[in-house]
């Protein structure tokens, strides 16, 4: 539920910033449907697991668990960078829906999450690293809905734009 409303959250800022008419718009769509697909992988192969092991099927839940684990590698490899990245370059050059912070912490994030990404792939112990940036990944998102809610306290009614 988290990805979905992340995801939500991203396109919402992509339709502020530009309506989705650059090709960094379009990548951080197709990061994001990358994300969901990522997402739901990782919860069948879990779900797989919990039942192959409730009934006994101890080699299907070896292979469920292995699989549902490698998505977790994947995330921060191709879908982070991707969607991070290119939601910087809608926010730089877009309508200035963020301030200009926003879209450098992006870049940050997602070459962060392409370096961990990385480096896990290699050294296990670097998915403590991938972690960390998730949580900073989840304040980044908070603090941009918080700078979004009180930009959008301030306009007056007339000029907040309704789509019908």
């Amino acid at each position: 539920m988290g990805a979905l409303l992340a995801v939500a959250f991203f396109v919402g800022l992509v339709h502020l910033a530009d309506r989705g008419r650059s090709l960094a718009a379009r990548f951080v769509l197709i990061g994001s449907a990358v994300l969901l697909a990522l997402v739901a992988a990782e919860m069948l192969f879990t779900f797989t697991w919990a039942h192959a092991a409730d009934v006994g099927q101890v080699a299907s839940a070896r292979t469920a668990f292995d699989l549902q684990t490698h998505f977790l590698q994947v995330f921060p490899v191709v879908a982070a960078p991707t969607v991070y990245l290119a939601l910087a370059a809608v926010l730089r050059h877009g309508d200035p829906v963020l301030p200009p912070v926003f879209a450098r912490l992006a870049v940050v994030l997602g070459v962060a999450f392409a370096a961990f990404g990385l480096i896990g792939a290699l050294v296990p112990a670097a998915g403590a690293g991938t972690a960390a940036l998730a949580g900073l990944q989840d304040v980044w998102i908070f603090a941009a809905g918080v700078v979004l809610i009180r930009q959008s306290a301030r306009l007056r009614p007339r000029d907040i734009e309704v789509a019908v």
